[in-house]
């Protein structure tokens, strides 16, 4: 009996069955797969340069990416010259990072990292990897005066810090989340195209379990209820959230479906194309997790869930041990410098030096963060708080109405009632608070009729 191998045949035994049903497996068989042995290039030009990759059986290629999955693959034109060797065009958004050959039964080989260097009309360094959401993006090159505009996930970018010809600071656009982006550009000469080099937005987080266990789903045999029934909306969840399913695997195939908890159809998912079954196929299980975002189809299915039974989450699968179910909301959280009660007196007869110089350092206070001063007064419409950094130096920089340094209830009318006043740490304010003099506060308050209760900042 002769059959041939499918080219997405995987590692593993041959069965043969019998038309009266009897089967027949063979021993496992390994089947051959492409490996990459060498690169002829350390470095290449991004859009201009070819790389030869050589190795064996590289005929099986079916595809060639560069980069890595925390950053985003990048497709690359090749040419398959011999089994021995490919020729790939290095992508115009390639970035520094290996190339991954790919064959038909998904079997990969990856090279050794490829220096990736551009030859654009502008020059890009993101000043740092990451930026939080509410920050500015910031960057340096060469030229810059040639962009006409920037766009982040598509989102036209509007506000503007810093525009010279070797800086830029902008602000990222509403609506633009966590996640990995690349920064497209427009010239004034109408070219677009996106920049090579990918930077990342972050943002706080808080991530509470609904659910902890061990539930071995056991070859679709068990079905577990997971978390109370209105565990989700108890929480506060909310459209744009973030589910995490965690789980561990024993088996080289696993499945994993999910439910609201009392059943139904099934979640499908847009981070898995729109399937709705987990598998080694679209998530990688080494990550100890699924994620997936809250839509509002799915909000309406976990929300008012007290019937009586059931859970707030279900699974279905096998091979895998479903461990927790988690709800992650981004947002801002505090930090907090110091928290008590200190009065500042009737009319400033206190000196509330509070904290220590290092505190803000300590807890890492970036540029623009908000810091705010959380507060009761005796009075609603006659309080007053002065500020000063630890070294008794004027925060004049917060430019308020009538003293520079001073919120009272005439310029901040709405603080007594939110029980705090906030201002940014913008460059001279992060300077004043940050520098270190080897003695003295994090912040120094003089006051009307005023408790300070905490000190904070997002």
């Amino acid at each position: 009996l002769y059959a041939d191998i499918p080219a997405a045949a995987k590692d593993g035994a041959v069965t043969v069955t019998l038309e009266s049903g009897k089967q027949a497996t063979t021993p496992e068989i390994e089947v051959v797969k492409p490996v990459i042995t060498g690169v002829d290039k350390t470095s290449a030009v991004a859009g201009k340069d070819k790389i030869e990759l050589s190795g064996t059986d590289l005929d099986l290629v079916t595809g060639v990416k560069n980069g890595d999955d925390v950053q985003g693959f990048i497709t690359c034109e090749y040419v398959i010259d011999s089994p021995e060797k490919i020729t790939v065009t290095v992508a115009r958004e390639a970035y520094n990072g290996p190339f991954t050959m790919t064959a038909a039964n998904g079997y990969e080989s990856v090279s050794a990292n490829v220096e990736i260097t551009y030859d654009e009309a502008v020059s890009i360094t993101f000043t740092k990897p990451s930026f939080s959401v509410g920050r500015q993006v910031s960057i340096t090159g060469t030229n810059l005066q040639n962009i006409e505009s920037l766009t982040i996930k598509g989102k036209k970018v509007i506000s503007f810090v810093n525009r010279t010809d070797d800086s830029m600071s902008f602000g990222i656009p509403e609506g633009v989340g966590p996640g990995v982006y690349r920064l497209g550009i427009t010239l004034v000469t109408g070219e677009t195209f996106n920049w090579p080099v990918p930077f990342e937005i972050t943002a706080p987080y808080t991530e509470t379990f609904i659910w902890e266990g061990n539930e071995d789903l056991a070859g679709w045999g068990n079905s577990p209820y997971l978390g109370a029934p209105n565990a989700f909306q108890e929480i506060g969840i909310a459209e744009g959230d973030v589910i995490r399913v965690y789980f561990t695997t024993y088996n080289d195939w696993w499945q994993i479906k999910t439910y609201a908890g009392h059943w139904g159809d099934p979640f499908k998912f847009a981070e898995i194309g729109g399937g709705d079954t987990i598998t080694p196929d679209n998530c990688d299980a080494s990550a100890g997790y699924f994620a997936f975002n809250v839509t509002a189809d799915i909000l309406a299915q976990l929300i008012n869930q007290d019937t009586g039974w059931g859970g707030a989450f279900q699974c279905q699968g096998e091979g895998a041990v479903i461990k927790g179910v988690s709800l992650i909301h981004y947002g801002a959280t505090e930090k907090v410098i110091w928290e008590g009660e200190l009065y500042s007196g009737d009319d400033y007869n206190n000196n509330l030096e509070i904290g220590t110089e290092d505190d803000w350092v300590n807890a890492g206070l970036e540029e623009d963060c908000e810091i705010r001063i959380y507060f009761s007064a005796k009075s609603e419409t006659d309080w007053q708080i002065q500020l000063f950094d630890g070294h008794w130096g004027e925060l004049n920089d917060l430019n308020m109405p009538g003293k520079a340094n001073q919120f009272n209830a005439e310029n901040s009318p709405e603080a007594f009632g939110k029980g705090y006043i906030s201002f940014k740490a913008t460059k001279p304010i992060f300077t004043k608070l940050t520098t270190k003099a080897w003695w003295g506060s994090a912040l120094i308050v003089q006051g009307k009729g005023i408790t300070v209760k905490k000190i904070a900042f997002l």
